[in-house]
Formats: C-alpha cells, structure tokens, sequence
C-alpha cells in the first residue's frame, strides 16, 4: 500500500478519522511521535463514526484546539503540485508562446501518468491556450484578468491538490505566496535548448534534497519540498 506523508497541526494523540476525497481513502492518523496524514491507496476500516466522515473534507475536520491556534490557522493556505519541464542545460520553455514539443514522448508519458485520473490542471492563461486537449482532465485558465481566467490564490482555494503546470511566471508566483508544497522536476536528459527561460529562479523556492531521485529513460525525475520563502 503506497501513501504519502503530508503534516497537520494539532491533531491530538490517539484520534484517528477516515474520508473520502477526491475519489482517494484518506485516513488521519495520530503517530507516536508525529501527527501525520496518510493519503492511501486503499483505508483499513477504522472504529467511530466513518460514514459520516466520508462525506465531510479534510476543511471540516475541526483543530483540537481553536483558541491558540487561531493565528496559526489564519495563515495555512491550500497547496498546489507544481509540474516542470526542464531541458538538459536548464531551460523550462524557450519563451512565451513555445508550444512545449520538445519535451519529447517519455515527459509526456511521464505528465500523463502524473496527472490522470480526474485531476485539475492549473495554468496561465497562455499556456493554457496552447494546450491540446487532454482527456480525463479539467484545465483551469490562471490570470490576473477576472475576464480571461482564475486568480491564482482563488483557484488554489478552490482546488487544493491541483497540478500547477506553468508557464513560469505563473510558477515563481505561486512559489512566491507559499502555495507550492511538492515540485516535480521532469528534466529531459537528451534534449538541449541553448536559450530560453531559464530554471535557476526555481532552485531558490527548493529544499536541499530532492524527496524522490529517479531515471525514467531519457527523463530524471525529481521531486524536490518547496520552501516558504525562498533564499
């Protein structure tokens, strides 16, 4: 059974709640030493009341304690999984109306693996233009314009978990505001643009190590723990 480790606040020792979100079994569980949520595959049935639980979100479940928390709370903001090309000397797009093709077939592989079923894809109203269709997935237009497309606070608000998928200055802003918590970095080893935009501004928003460090033919993959401000 496969999960991810995702940090809560406050949850007190010994509670645990089962719910159902966006089609996963989610089970907050307290740890020993760490409260921690495990978004899995499959959840074990747990004691208390699960029914109700799986038609609530993860926003209802209330803070163990309000009153000390309160400023704390105040400041938490939805998460997003930022989604890179990258080339092998470090470029993320060769400018503004690049249509991505020379990403070649196992980034492309590697995006649809990624991001199916059912998710939210989040992007600039640029890059979201260009896009081709892509079944089995929603794209929602990013921009300032309320006219042309969200913004992009309001859009992670409303779809927390989404993939954010550029371009890059729509990345170095959600960066920026703390709305990124994991950065998948998908480098084509085999591909050389020479001139373009470049990834290095990103780097700065990146913890130390990567969490996940892995070839896929000609793509490495990494998985890096975005910081809250960058350095």
């Amino acid at each position: 059974m496969s999960h991810t480790p995702v940090q809560t606040h406050d949850l007190k020792r010994g509670r645990a709640f089962v719910h159902k979100e966006h089609g996963q079994c989610v089970f907050l569980g307290a740890h020993p030493e760490d409260d921690s949520v495990l978004l899995l595959e499959e959840a074990e049935p747990r004691p208390g009341d699960v029914p109700e639980l799986f038609r609530s979100r993860i926003d209802d479940l209330a803070f163990a304690d309000e009153g000390p928390l309160a400023a704390v709370r105040a400041t938490l903001r939805p998460t997003l999984n930022l989604l890179m090309a990258v080339s092998s000397d470090g470029m993320v797009c060769r400018g503004p109306s690049d249509d991505m093709r020379w990403t070649g077939r196992t980034d492309k592989a590697l995006f649809r693996a990624l991001t199916l079923p059912d998710q939210v894809l989040l992007a600039g109203r640029t890059t979201a233009a260009m896009l081709p269709k892509l079944p089995g997935r929603t794209v929602v237009p990013i921009s300032r314009d309320p006219g042309q497309g969200l913004d992009l606070a309001v859009a992670a608000q409303r779809y927390p978990g989404a993939w954010l998928i550029g371009g890059p200055t729509v990345a170095q802003e959600a960066l920026g505001l703390g709305l990124v918590r994991l950065v998948y970095e998908c480098r084509g080893l085999s591909v050389t643009l020479e001139a373009g935009v470049p990834w290095r501004p990103i780097e700065r928003w990146l913890d130390s190590r990567p969490r996940v460090d892995l070839h896929v033919d000609t793509v490495r993959l990494r998985v890096w723990e975005a910081r809250r401000s960058g350095s």
